[in-house]
């Protein structure tokens, strides 16, 4: 098994803290990152995001669950959690 590049897209990506932190961890314990990306089928929470934090530096962030924004479709949350290089903890 290896990961293969899906898709590239651009994305707000925005660590949990405080409040909203305490919140998602009612319904995932493990949730510590929301990416906002815009609206494309196909999203999964067997896939991963691959953020590069700076030039050559990449986070890797397993979806835990896939959040529409609103009713028309324009955006997703993507509930993340945090992952070492090689995609596990």
């Amino acid at each position: 098994w290896s990961w293969v590049d899906w898709r590239t897209v651009w994305a707000s990506v925005l660590p949990l803290s405080g409040t909203k932190f305490f919140a998602a961890e009612q319904l995932q314990a493990s949730t510590t990152h929301t990416v906002k990306v815009r609206y494309q089928p196909g999203y999964r929470t067997n896939q991963r995001v691959k953020h590069e934090v700076e030039p050559g530096v990449f986070q890797y962030l397993a979806i835990e669950s896939v959040v529409p924004i609103g009713t028309d479709k324009r955006h997703l949350d993507l509930m993340c959690t945090l992952r070492e290089a090689d995609g596990w903890r």
